[in-house]
């Protein structure tokens, strides 16, 4: 976990369909646990399972919260039990995605700038897979 620190804003290198990179985001809340945003709500999930799923950088994004805080706000997206649950709205890739998220935890700014610079290719296979595919 080099240079990962409570309150880091941290993702992993993904792809989809193989084709399209892209990246995960979380933040790091300490004793080897992130949170994370997914389709399926907001987890605590080691970060030994985070990590396995690609190569961890730490993310350079925006801070103006102290790391308890950062921690605090990853946390206030918990519902119930505190392991689970998105309480607000529903995942949505353009609106409300992992990226989102821990933008908002750190800066309270509410955005995913990996959308801009990925999304010219994804509307572009999206078109050649609809003419091969239909």
């Amino acid at each position: 976990m080099s240079g990962i620190k409570k309150g880091s804003h941290i993702a992993i290198e993904c792809s989809a369909l193989g084709i399209v990179p892209y990246e995960h985001h979380a933040i790091y809340i300490g004793n080897g646990k992130v949170i994370e945003r997914s389709r399926n709500g907001v987890h605590v999930v080691p970060y030994s399972e985070f990590r396995g799923r690609g190569q961890t950088v730490i993310v350079k994004s925006e801070k103006r919260f102290s790391k308890d805080e950062i921690v605090a706000r990853a946390y206030s997206r918990l519902r119930g039990n505190g392991s689970t649950s998105y309480d607000r709205a529903a995942y949505d890739l353009l609106s409300n995605n992992c990226e989102h998220f821990a933008n908002w935890c750190r800066s309270g700014n509410h955005v995913s700038p990996q959308l801009a610079d990925r999304l010219p290719i994804t509307a572009k296979i999206g078109e050649l897979f609809h003419h091969y595919f239909g």
